[in-house]
């Protein structure tokens, strides 16, 4: 996958992509510590997850203390970030997945599921309730572009997933966000 860098609007941010992002706090490092132990090659990268949900720059995520919108570039700006588009998404495929995960949104951040990702229970104890890395599972389901398990994914599993279907997801931007905008 190869990043593209031009600035044709093919490359401008549309509602349904997913940003995958790195980030450098002491939470991220931990999170992407946990990820490690559980990964496949023994590498993580990528520590949070979010759907973009307009042109702009706004995001719908699960962070912190509940799922909300927020506005992309005046949070992450300076953040390492991957952006992918999945090729068959459609303004109705995108309300479709948001009708999925809309329900998420002020609800209290699950903190809970935090642990069990650690333990390695995640994909087998859920109800309602998401991680960031589970909403984008969640959402990426309803519009469909994944099969139904949701509960359990991390972000890790998301980008291995995005890595080894170029022909489904296409990598937008690879790099500092400031750069991309």
């Amino acid at each position: 996958m190869q990043p593209e860098t031009s600035s044709h609007p093919e490359d401008e941010l549309r509602p349904g992509d997913i940003i995958l992002f790195s980030g450098r706090r002491f939470s991220a490092r931990l999170i992407n510590w946990f990820q490690t132990l559980l990964a496949k090659d023994g590498h993580s990268e990528y520590n949070h997850a979010a759907v973009v949900i307009s042109s702009e720059g706004h995001l719908f995520e699960s962070v912190r203390w509940w799922p909300r919108v927020i506005n992309l570039k005046k949070r992450y700006r300076r953040s390492q970030v991957l952006i992918v588009r999945w090729q068959d998404m459609t303004l109705e495929r995108f309300q479709q997945g948001m009708a999925e995960v809309a329900y998420l949104k002020d609800r209290l951040y699950p903190v809970w599921r935090q642990l069990l990702h650690a333990c390695c229970l995640a994909r087998y104890i859920f109800q309602a309730d998401a991680v960031c890395s589970e909403l984008v599972a969640k959402f990426l389901y309803g519009a469909g572009a994944r099969h139904k398990r949701w509960a359990g994914t991390n972000v890790d599993d998301l980008h291995h997933e995005f890595l080894r279907q170029p022909e489904q997801f296409k990598l937008v931007f690879q790099g500092r966000l400031k750069d991309y905008f």
